[in-house]
């Protein structure tokens, strides 16, 4: 019955998902969406038992990209959830945010959100949560241009504002959200076309974990993300991107299929206080050169008391 109920929730989710995950602002590094979920759904901040750091930078493949975000719940009893004896107690709320710096072919973006959460107790063992999230963010464009005017009107700094809700349990995890709120608030900001362009997103994020082997702790999760823009809603087909992932433990190594000319690679390892991973897409035909071959690394540090959260936090 727990099952049902958990796949009756993820069905749910995915028919509500006809407006769904845009991939405009910020539109690198690729692999944020595997590291670091918060920066596509507010509501995602906090929905892990520990406070963690996450630095993810492109180090191979042009324009680069740099992405810093925080992930943390606050510390204190949640209302609804009864403490367990020799348990971290945690509150309701967490909060995240991210820096990021997002080069393109003539500007070059900076962009910083902070978001923060409200987590509601499904159930007493502190195991299923629903969460709302809302975050305030803001972006920067720069002319690469140096002395080139910008045109008349031009303002450069854009705020905006994002909204979600977030489900997450034992097995199953979906949410909805919508970034960009306030869509285009400034009509000149056009001037400089597609790179400035600031549309309102809407993204589903959703996906179910198959308990392998308990004792070796394998997991597989498949997952799905789901994009559209007011103007893409009509195509949503084309911005779906599943994603697949195998933990092992203490590592997982997965692929996503973002479009049909490349392939995607990710993994990442826990350490007791760190971890590290990195993100691979390169051609699926022809000859493999340092060129058309893109590489992004993700490195973190937790900053909590327990060093197997990383298993803890998977509640298998």
């Amino acid at each position: 019955m727990r099952l049902l109920n958990r796949l009756t929730i993820m069905l749910v989710g995915m028919l509500a998902c006809s407006v769904s995950v845009g991939q405009k602002i910020p539109s690198k590094p690729f692999s944020y969406p595997v590291y670091a979920p918060l920066v596509i759904n507010p509501a995602i901040a906090g929905s892990k038992d520990f406070k963690n750091i996450n630095l993810m930078l492109r180090v191979n493949g042009s324009p680069g990209a740099q992405m810093l975000t925080y992930n943390s719940r606050l510390p204190g009893k949640a209302s609804g959830a009864a403490i367990i004896p020799g348990e971290i107690p945690f509150s309701n709320f967490g909060v995240g945010g991210y820096i990021v710096h997002d080069p393109m072919v003539s500007s070059r973006n900076l962009g910083m959100g902070l978001s923060g959460s409200y987590h509601i107790p499904l159930n007493r063992t502190n195991l299923s949560f629903l969460s709302i999230g809302l975050s305030a963010r803001g972006t920067y464009n720069i002319d690469k241009e140096d002395g080139e005017t910008p045109p008349e009107g031009f303002k450069p700094f854009t705020p905006n504002a994002d909204f979600g809700l977030y489900y997450y349990g034992p097995t199953a995890f979906a949410g909805l959200s919508s970034t960009n709120l306030l869509g285009m608030i400034n009509d000149s900001v056009t001037a400089y076309g597609d790179e400035t362009y600031v549309p309102r997103e809407y993204h589903f994020y959703g996906g179910y974990k198959f308990l392998l082997s308990r004792k070796q702790a394998i997991v597989l999760e498949p997952s799905i993300l789901v994009s559209a823009t007011d103007s893409t809603l009509s195509e949503l087909y084309k911005d779906i991107i599943p994603y697949l992932k195998l933990y092992m433990g203490n590592f997982f190594v997965g692929t996503c299929f973002r479009d049909w000319d490349n392939l995607s690679l990710f993994m990442q390892y826990q350490f007791p206080r760190f971890f590290t991973g990195v993100f691979i897409e390169f051609p699926r035909t022809g000859f493999l050169t340092a060129d058309n071959i893109i590489i992004e690394v993700s490195l973190g540090l937790n900053l909590g008391g327990d060093k197997n959260m990383f298993i803890k936090n998977r509640h298998w």
